[in-house]
């Protein structure tokens, strides 16, 4: 019970703080954006066209040891700002302000486990139609997890 309840508490800590700062997501617009000369800064493949879509719900696998933490990740984008909140069976969180930029999400979720307050950072990259990245948070260090985004 005493392993099962520490479990837990780390993989919500990870879990939870998915989100620190984030950047500006481009939008894309109703005319297709010519295409940018390739650089080793700028990949051909991540244009404003490719530009992955972070907002939804998202449903996320927390890696702990091996043991799986299952989560909602919630993005929204409200005046130009990325907004959460991250709900697990241990508690949740919420993101006040997130950065996007390109294919790449950080920002800082405070979170909420069992009335004990802590920040997670969150980093995750769309890859695929996959969000991937890590949870991470003092004492515990960085989780890995992936995340699908639900159906609308």
């Amino acid at each position: 019970m005493k392993h099962t309840l520490r479990f837990f508490f780390l993989l919500a800590f990870l879990v939870i703080g998915s989100q620190t700062t984030f950047s500006q997501e481009t939008k894309p617009t109703d005319k297709p954006a010519p295409p940018k000369p390739t650089t080793p800064t700028t990949p051909a493949t991540l244009t404003p066209a490719a530009t992955p879509d972070f907002v939804g719900k998202w449903d996320i696998e927390l890696d702990y040891q091996g043991n799986i933490l299952k989560a909602v990740l919630t993005i929204n984008k409200e005046e130009n700002k990325f907004k959460g909140t991250l709900n697990s069976d241990v508690g949740e969180g919420s993101i006040s302000e997130a950065t996007v930029k390109e294919n790449t999400i950080e920002g800082i979720i405070k979170f909420n486990l069992y009335g004990q307050v802590t920040d997670i950072q969150l980093k995750g990259k769309i890859e695929d139609g996959k969000m991937k990245g890590t949870m991470a948070t003092a004492g515990i260090g960085e989780l890995p997890f992936t995340g699908t985004k639900q159906k609308q």
